[in-house]
């Protein structure tokens, strides 16, 4: 089912893509493209959650551990949660035990995924007094996280229903947003790791959620820090390539040519596998991307049958499928592909992938400096925000830094907008809630909100004009 609901996804993120590069698009018609690429995402996620538990029941699901700085996972987690803590004029305090190991084994996206999940659920349900978050060493020697608010409560008749999917159970005026899925997965997710979620709650006075698990001491991981991203790519030095895309359906092979031609590829579309073998024989390509089921020919058979034949053999093929389990990835490697894309396609991903396999120079386009392309929805009033922790006046950004930003989340490069405030918090430590709060609008494509985050941090001199047209 997962790859049944990825498919129509791909057709409909992929064309939000193009759309939004075109220039010519207007600001009325931008607004509502960044609407149905945020409904698209929202979907996406849906899905994803539903498939996590899925795999969790199934025990498919297996943690990805590795060495990290435990504080640096929570300080992202905790400027968010303030900065949502702030606009509902409740308080959040976080406090970790001096004596806990500073780098332990984990699994971050997992526990990350837990805690935001229990704060966040603590600041919905929270009107007034304060969200905390504490961390200390268990009396067996495991660590505790301990998540309380002084928010609404819950009945006690419904607590041992909290935990069952796609349940709820606060008053109904709340329910409107979320899935019942959030709780039942931190559970099972909690589960993988050696502990219980409990709670304790009084209706209408609060709650306690908390678990312990074992996070043994580990050695420092290596800096993960990514590069500031580079301008839009709107082409590349050399020569024309030939890219073949063989896809079943016709929407997925017309994404990858609609994205990738006004690039400067030539492409040759094939429907299955003994179809693309066909026009690979003929027309030599530089690259292949493949589908992995398709009816005739499957996307293994036919990268088999490359792999065998002494003029295709070395062709770079990267499998492009929506499949979401490791076998199928692991099994397009064991049958010669290159590399795997999961779909939706995202055009960062597959550029770089193009570049790494292709060995392509690119030629970028620098946004003009104190311009706003056009496409991009208008801001409306200003956000206010403050440092975790705290209140007072936004931290100004570096004008030059500003405007990137602004050009960057104007044309919806949003993963590179949040690339860039990690940079600059890396570089000065005090841009840290700036770069957490930026992290997580963009992981939920709130291209709005991004861009009046931005100016609210931007000294009047750097300030960029907007055009108010569809405001």
């Amino acid at each position: 089912m997962s790859h049944e609901l990825r498919t129509p996804l791909n057709g409909i993120l992929g064309y939000t893509q193009i759309l939004r590069r075109n220039p010519e698009l207007t600001p009325k018609i931008g607004e509502g493209v960044t609407i149905i690429h945020q409904s698209a995402e929202h979907l996406l996620t849906l899905i994803n959650d539903i498939l996590d538990l899925s795999k969790v029941e199934a025990r498919r699901l297996d943690l990805a551990l590795s060495g990290a700085d435990l504080r640096e996972l929570l300080g992202p987690i905790s400027a968010l949660i303030s900065s949502r803590a702030q606009a509902k004029s409740i308080a959040y305090r976080e406090h970790v035990a001096e004596d806990l190991p500073r780098v332990v084994t984990l699994d971050e996206k997992r526990l990350r995924q837990v805690l935001l999940n229990l704060l966040g659920n603590a600041v919905k349900f929270t009107d007034r007094g304060e969200v905390s978050l504490e961390v200390s060493r268990a009396a067996s020697g495991k660590t505790r996280f301990l998540v309380e608010d002084t928010g609404i409560g819950i009945r006690e008749d419904k607590i041992d229903q909290l935990f069952q999917p796609f349940t709820q159970v606060s008053d109904a005026a709340r329910n409107t947003e979320g899935t019942g899925l959030g709780l039942a997965l931190s559970q099972r997710l909690v589960g993988l790791m050696g502990g219980v979620i409990e709670v304790h709650s009084q209706f209408g006075h609060g709650s306690r959620f908390f678990f312990e698990i074992d996070l043994p001491e580990a050695e420092a991981p290596l800096s993960t820090i990514e590069r500031a991203p580079l301008p839009e790519i709107i082409g590349y030095h050399g020569p024309r390539r030939r890219l073949l895309v063989v896809d079943d359906l016709r929407e997925n092979r017309a994404v990858i040519q609609d994205l990738l031609t006004p690039l400067g590829f030539e492409i040759m579309q094939a429907e299955n596998g003994q179809e693309g073998f066909k026009k690979a024989l003929e027309w030599k390509p530089d690259l292949i991307t493949t589908d992995l089921v398709m009816p005739v020919m499957d996307g293994f058979t036919f990268t088999r049958k490359l792999r065998a034949h002494p003029d295709l053999k070395n062709s770079p093929i990267i499998a492009v499928s929506a499949s979401v389990f490791e076998y199928d990835t692991a099994k397009s490697r064991e049958v010669g592909c290159d590399d795997f894309i999961q779909k939706p396609v995202a055009l960062d991903l597959l550029l770089d992938k193009l570049g790494r396999h292709l060995k392509l120079e690119w030629v970028y386009q620098e946004p003009p400096e104190g311009s706003q392309p056009e496409g991009g929805p208008p801001p409306s009033a200003p956000l206010r925000t403050a440092p975790a922790g705290g209140t007072g006046t936004p931290v100004p950004l570096p004008p030059d830094q500003a405007r990137r930003l602004r050009a960057l989340a104007a044309k919806g490069d949003l993963k590179g907008a949040a690339a860039l405030a990690r940079d600059l918090a890396q570089a000065e430590p005090r841009y840290g809630p700036l770069a957490a709060q930026i992290a997580d609008l963009a992981e939920r494509f709130k291209v709005k909100l991004i861009r009046q985050l931005i100016d609210d941090h931007t000294p009047t001199e750097a300030s960029i004009p907007h055009d108010s047209a569809g405001a």
